[in-house]
């Protein structure tokens, strides 16, 4: 699910700033940014992070600032003294003007050298770290709530518009098996007749109750009002854990239902609301992914 948190926090001179941006994915995936220096810290935060988020890919952005920037480099007093202590001695020796300027002596080799960076921060630093990921996290998680309550009101109204498909296949099913009884048995006589041969009705009625009863739909019908059942109750569940899991193996049960209806129906209007229920549910599978 897509969601956006930031926080940050100042402690000692040192601001902290975590920015954490999740988009869509079925399983949890983690992406660190920051300094290297903090690289330590990224089993804990991930840790933190799966306590309240549980799928989507996850960038975290990390960012230390402190108020007093530290010296990168150093003058080397001993070399820049042996520097001007050489060119004092040409100058008197050789009565020349030694010709040297600040810039000049801090361009010669070994007189500015860098300082060795200590990557080790201090442990009320990585404390602030911390607290501050966990602040973000949270304002992450708060607005991917409120996504998804906007997004649960779109499935209910797809899985309400199942319903309606379902409901009137089921109302439908008995009046359409009778009509496809005459119409078979007067197509079964009209070929009988031009075959010339007696049409046993004994037999026909078999044979059409054996069809009717390979093509009925009401165990399918059932269980498909079951689990729309099931997908509403998760939806308005209060605190229930991996929704979106359990929502997406109900979309799977779901879209099995329908297919055995298509599968054993050959009535026109029946495969008509066979086919709206297919594309409804398809929307349902995509949005489902996006939620915990």
């Amino acid at each position: 699910m897509t969601g956006f948190g930031r926080a940050s926090a100042e402690l000692s001179g040192t601001r902290v700033t975590v920015e954490i941006r999740s988009v869509n994915s079925r399983y949890l995936e983690a992406r660190f940014k920051g300094p290297r220096n903090l690289v330590s810290l990224e089993s804990e935060m991930k840790k933190n992070l799966q306590k309240l988020v549980h799928r989507g890919t996850v960038e975290i952005v990390i960012a230390l600032q402190a108020r007093q920037a530290k010296k990168t480099f150093q003058v080397n007093q001993e070399v820049l003294a042996e520097y001007i202590s050489n060119a004092e001695t040409i100058s008197k020796n050789y009565d020349l003007s030694s010709g040297f300027t600040a810039s000049s002596l801090m361009r010669m080799p070994g007189v500015v050298e860098p300082i060795e960076s200590n990557d080790e921060i201090e442990d009320e630093v990585k404390d602030l770290v911390l607290s501050v990921f966990d602040s973000a996290v949270n304002s992450l998680v708060e607005m991917r709530a409120k996504e998804g309550e906007k997004l649960g009101k779109v499935l209910l109204r797809e899985i309400n518009e199942i319903k309606f498909h379902r409901d009137w296949i089921y109302k439908h099913k008995e009046e359409l098996n009778s009509r496809y009884l005459t119409k078979l048995k007067t197509r079964m006589k009209e070929w009988m007749g031009k075959v010339e041969s007696n049409l046993d009705d004994t037999r026909l009625y078999q044979e059409v109750a054996f069809y009717l009863d390979r093509s009925d739909t009401t165990e399918e019908l059932d269980r498909l009002a079951s689990h729309l059942k099931q997908f509403d109750e998760s939806l308005v569940a209060k605190g229930a854990k991996s929704i979106g899991k359990r929502l997406e193996f109900l979309s799977q049960e779901i879209g099995r239902e329908i297919n055995t209806i298509g599968a054993k129906t050959d009535h026109s209007s029946i495969t008509n609301h066979v086919v709206e229920m297919k594309l409804t549910l398809e929307k349902i599978r995509e949005q489902v992914q996006n939620l915990e």
